[in-house]
Order: C-alpha cells, then sequence, then structure tokens
C-alpha cells in the first residue's frame, strides 16, 4: 500500500509499506495481539507463538496466552492432573500432554 503525502513546505513523498497488522491466526477476523505461550518440547525453551486476536486467547494465568489449540490441551493436562490444583498460576512451563 502505497499513500502520497504533501507536505505544508509544499514537499511531496510517496510512502509505501507493509501490509497492515497481522491477523490472528485462528479467526482471521482481527489483528493478532498476543502470541501463544505454551511451552514446545525440547525446542530450548520456545513458545508456540501463534498470533491471536484477544477475543480467541485464552488467558490462564496473569500475563500468559494461549491459542485455542494449546488452551484444549491445557484444560485435558488440569483435568488429568487434579492433584496440582496451583497449576494454573505457575508460568506453564509444562510438557505437551501425551
Amino acid at each position: 500500500m502505497c499513500r502520497h503525502l504533501r507536505f505544508a513546505d509544499g514537499a511531496e513523498a510517496i510512502l509505501c509499506g507493509g501490509r497492515g497488522p497481522e491477523l490472528g491466526r485462528f479467526c482471521k477476523l482481527r489483528p493478532a495481539e498476543f502470541l501463544c505461550d505454551w511451552k514446545l518440547i525440547g525446542a530450548c525453551g520456545r513458545t508456540c507463538d501463534a498470533g491471536m486476536c484477544a477475543e480467541c486467547a485464552v488467558s490462564p494465568a496473569e500475563n500468559k496466552h494461549l491459542c485455542p489449540f494449546h488452551a484444549r490441551a491445557w484444560e485435558s493436562w488440569k483435568r488429568a492432573h487434579p492433584e496440582h490444583p496451583a497449576v494454573a498460576q505457575m508460568s506453564l512451563a509444562i510438557e505437551v500432554p501425551r
């Protein structure tokens, strides 16, 4: 996308830039505001990083966001491990459930 700019002093410029904000991977309707914080197995601390809009993101703890896929995996993990009720407030430093 290019814009033609005219300045007060009479100078002109054409400004071309990117395509705009990245859309969320899941709805493809709204700008991606968050990245998925789910930690990946064997990825040396890497996270999923799927871009999501605020409506698609699930926040299991303060400043943590999960994509819809990993939110389901998180709920499944919590059901399978009821002995860990405080886990939802941890850093999500868990491995993907098998």
